[in-house]
Parts: C-alpha cells; sequence; structure tokens
C-alpha cells in the first residue's frame, strides 16, 4: 500500500539542452513534501531519492553533475537509468535532441518548447512542425 496521497508537475526546466519535469509528492498522513527529476523525452527518473526542496535548473545541474562523478567512480549502479540514452547528457551531450511531439522525427538542435502543451505531453517541437501559436 503506498503512502503516496498525491503526484503533481510542478514545473519543467531546461538544462543541457534537455527538459526535465519537476514532480511534487504529498504523503498521507504527513505535511512533508518530496520532489523528484524526470527526463521528458525518455521518462527517465534521476532521482535516486527525492528531493526535500523545488530543485530550479541549478540545483538539476547539479544532480546531473553529481550522478556523473558517481557513474566515472561506478559507485552508482548503471542500470539505475531506465533509458541507456539518459546517461549521454551527465558528462557530454550526444547530439540527440529528443523527438518532435508531433512528427516524432529528431527535433534536431533548432527545436523548439511548446508552452501550449498539457502537462505530461512531450514539449519538443522540431523547426518543421513550429507554429508560433505554440509560444
Amino acid at each position: 500500500m503506498s503512502n503516496v496521497k498525491r503526484r503533481t508537475i510542478v514545473g519543467r526546466r531546461t538544462v543541457r539542452h534537455r527538459v526535465f519535469e519537476v514532480e511534487r509528492i504529498e504523503w498521507k498522513n504527513t505535511d512533508g513534501l518530496s520532489f523528484d527529476v524526470h527526463d521528458v523525452a525518455t521518462g527517465a527518473l534521476l532521482t535516486q531519492e527525492s528531493l526535500d526542496d523545488e530543485p530550479g535548473p541549478v540545483d538539476i545541474e547539479d544532480l546531473l553533475d553529481r550522478l556523473a562523478d558517481e557513474l566515472d567512480a561506478d559507485t552508482l549502479d548503471p542500470m539505475f537509468f531506465e533509458e541507456m540514452q539518459l546517461r549521454t547528457i551527465l558528462r557530454h551531450w550526444n547530439g540527440a535532441y529528443g523527438l518532435c511531439g508531433f512528427c516524432n522525427l529528431q527535433a534536431g538542435p533548432d527545436y523548439h518548447l511548446a508552452v501550449a502543451v498539457p502537462p505530461g505531453e512531450n514539449p519538443i517541437v522540431c523547426d518543421d512542425c513550429w507554429d508560433e501559436r505554440l509560444r
């Protein structure tokens, strides 16, 4: 039985040219909150343990650096990430920009982020599909 009362996406942050969602977790029988960070393109969870405070872009950058250090030191289970592709963002950008939410092709370096997208949906839009109304 889960002690989670509610999970809510409370924001999106762009770090290292990738979009991350911050999820707030409310617990049953307590006023405490926790926060998790997910990679939007892969859905992979980046937080091994939930955070106590809502992370901003600098906090996510620090999280990525800490995870990279743990990977380099072989202290992080290499299967921690559900998606192998996510590991590449920790130290070096591999050139992948994610898939366009409209045409489902690689978005490329000229991608855009649509703000008029419901929470949980892919906000990445390639240059060919971009429309100013998505701003």
